[in-house]
């Protein structure tokens, strides 16, 4: 009898209240209300549990200062009792609340394993694990080895002279090995695009566009990323991160519609508009990455046929247009986290694509709508240190089902919501619901 079998015989008997199972059998106490049993976590959730477990010992970063977005909400939500973790004098970032070391607890609190790197810089530590760590998570960090490795020196000081001349081209640089464009010295956004259209360039392809800590101290007002910025020159990726970009214009990206695989614009607080409507046309992109601005609102997207990966974490977004990710077949991830949502309108999440990880943790959610998540329901849905009063049986229902019947190692994570005993009675009728639900201790 494998040990999924067994399991599901174990909460079915104990729900029926004709077997306790001891407490010794347990790994650690599930935080579930005493409807059922405590149970230990399931063995085909272990990968993701472990991977953040890990993290958490050995990576931990100091949450209990986060200072929840929702508290000077203008509707006059309740705090929960359980948020009462917020400190006297909060930190403050631009008029938005903010938590410290914001990259960290994101990484082990909500699973993006892009964040990898950022642990690398930040912490200095290495990756090597030991043999008791779990092998699904040596695994894992051993591939994000070889997709990030720890050195960025150049292993070969021979290649092909690509790069425009240096001279010429200051203060940006040029690394005629990677490809990489580094523009984090330039102090006008002018002089950049007059660099970009007057410099001469031996190719027009180049890997990586990187514009990072630019304060533009020359000229205050001059906040734009305006059209055809790079004149023709194309690129993979483009990097800005920690500008004090406001805006970032229609057709800014010129130039790179058929080789842009990844935009990537993180912690620049003063960022309002990004042109959602013109990524039609950018048809290789996979990943968009705009964290930590202030981005209050997500349009339709159109389609991208290739886009796998949505972080628009901790901004300022209150509104999401209903069918806004209907047209994205390809998405895998979908990060709304550390926002201001509140209501959940009907089809606001109608997913095209199957198996799709979908967080909304720490937002204002207090209610969603019937068919919220309508047509592919998501594999991962991180709901937690939320406003929800209930958890509907017609809304969750359906995306625990396809949870359940689902290869991938899915779950709801309802924790840090102020949940009550009669608002999930519903769950008797569906003990092995426990095993893949997260919940927080209900008051009873």
């Amino acid at each position: 009898m494998d040990t999924k079998t067994l399991l599901y015989i174990l909460v079915t008997i104990s729900a029926c209240g004709g077997l306790k199972i001891p407490e010794r059998a347990t790994q650690e106490k599930a935080k579930h209300s005493g409807i059922l049993t405590h149970l230990p976590p399931p063995i085909w959730k272990s990968y993701a549990q472990n991977k953040v477990e890990f993290f958490r010992q050995h990576l931990r970063s100091d949450t209990k200062d986060w200072p929840s977005k929702c508290i000077s909400s203008s509707r006059g939500i309740n705090v929960h009792p359980q948020r009462k973790l917020l400190t006297d004098t909060p930190t403050e970032k631009g008029g938005v609340a903010v938590r410290p070391h914001d990259v960290l607890s994101n990484w082990a609190s909500r699973k993006v394993p892009e964040k990898v790197s950022h642990v690398r810089k930040v912490t200095g530590k290495s990756d090597n694990l030991s043999e008791t760590t779990p092998e699904s998570l040596r695994k894992l960090l051993n591939e994000l080895k070889q997709k990030l490795p720890l050195s960025t020196e150049n292993t070969s000081q021979n290649c092909p002279n690509m790069c425009p001349p240096s001279e010429a081209f200051l203060p940006c640089q040029c690394d005629p090995c990677s490809l990489v464009i580094n523009c984090s010295a330039v102090t006008n956004l002018n002089k950049l695009q007059e660099l970009f259209h007057t410099v001469s360039f031996p190719t027009t392809r180049y890997h990586t566009f990187m514009m990072k800590s630019h304060e533009f101290p020359s000229v205050q007002n001059q906040t734009l990323l305006t059209d055809n910025l790079f004149g023709g020159v194309s690129f993979i990726k483009i990097d800005i991160e920690n500008t004090h970009v406001e805006s970032i214009a229609a057709n800014a990206f010129a130039g790179s519609e058929g080789t842009l695989e990844e935009i990537s614009l993180r912690y620049n607080p003063d960022l309002r508009y990004f042109p959602f409507e013109q990524m039609v046309h950018f048809t290789s992109l996979k990943t968009l990455t705009i964290e930590g601005s202030s981005l209050s609102s997500i349009p339709v997207l159109n389609y991208l046929p290739k886009l796998q990966k949505l972080f628009l974490n901790n901004n300022n977004i209150t509104d999401v247009s209903p069918m806004a990710f209907a047209s994205l077949t390809a998405l895998e991830v979908l990060d709304i986290g550390l926002n201001r949502l509140e209501t959940i309108n009907a089809n606001t999440f109608y997913l095209s694509a199957k198996t799709v990880l979908v967080y909304l943790d720490h937002n204002c959610i207090n209610s969603i709508e019937e068919e919220a998540f309508s047509k592919e329901q998501p594999a991962v849905l991180d709901i937690s240190h939320n406003y929800l009063p209930d958890l509907e049986e017609t809304i969750f229902t359906p995306i625990l089902d396809t949870v359940m019947s689902s290869d991938f190692d899915g779950y709801i994570n309802a924790e840090e919501n102020p949940l009550h005993c009669n608002d999930i009675l519903w769950l008797q009728q569906y003990p092995t619901y426990y095993l893949y639900l997260f919940l927080p201790e209900p008051g009873c």
